[in-house]
């Protein structure tokens, strides 16, 4: 993929409408730090390149999905069809606005990026990212149901081996792409803890709990929730669904 021009891109923006003007001084700034910041890591002459492009992703997800002054839809939604090809030419992205509103990162670009440019915890996250996500959009501990929601899938070790790899990639690493860490982290973090979709039946519900338990540090703050979630359905206190039809 090639990056286009940030300059169509914000002049097709600006002819929208005048409220959707008001966004375009962000919206033109976060589409050229992003631009700026894939050059940058490409030619390998950036320090931490690679962790600067997903700050510029993050930072470019605010604008375009941040609601048009006196209106209900987001700058994303208000892009006309020519201008939303362009978006999504845009390497390293995967844009998605029809029953969902999706800018997320593409884990195979950055694995390839990482492999050319990138230091040993580029690699490292590149690769647990890959690992996590089966695409773009869905962590392969949720199993889609809908274009915007799925169930967790319990039983299978997918919960417990995406939480290991990112305390690896936190330990290893420290300090590296931290705000990144932390955010995947607490996503498999709140699906442990708080998810009452499961995709199987209660016997896989409690093998993975009993997995995660037995495999975690003594002192992990996981380990009394993961308890008291087992605790809980043994005593019938549980709101679990089981062979759940998320939405």
């Amino acid at each position: 993929m090639r990056i286009r021009s940030h300059h169509l891109i914000c002049a097709l923006l600006l002819a929208a409408s005048p409220a959707l003007a008001q966004t375009l001084p962000a919206g033109r700034e976060a589409i050229d730090v992003y631009r700026n910041a894939i050059a940058a890591a490409e030619s390998g002459a950036s320090p931490r390149g690679i962790e600067s492009v997903l700050t510029a992703i993050d930072d470019l997800r605010d604008v375009l999905l941040a609601d048009v002054p006196g209106g209900t839809r987001t700058v994303l939604e208000n892009l006309p069809e020519t201008d939303f090809a362009q978006l999504v030419e845009l390497p390293g992205l995967f844009v998605q606005r029809i029953e969902a509103l999706v800018i997320s990162r593409e884990p195979s670009f950055f694995v390839d990026l990482a492999a050319r440019v990138g230091d040993k915890a580029d690699q490292r996250f590149a690769s647990t990212l890959a690992a996590t996500y089966r695409n773009a959009k869905w962590p392969i501990y949720v199993e889609p149901q809908t274009d915007y929601s799925g169930c967790t899938v319990f039983g299978e070790g997918r919960l417990l081996e995406t939480y290991l790899n990112w305390l690896d990639m936190a330990r290893d690493f420290p300090g590296r792409y931290a705000s990144a860490v932390t955010r995947e982290r607490g996503r498999v973090q709140d699906a442990i803890a708080t998810s009452t979709c499961a995709c199987g039946d209660a016997t896989s519900f409690v093998s993975e709990l009993e997995r995660i338990a037995a495999a975690l540090n003594p002192a992990d703050p996981m380990l009394p929730t993961v308890r008291e979630r087992l605790a809980a359905l043994d005593e019938g206190g549980s709101n679990i669904r089981f062979g759940c039809i998320s939405g």
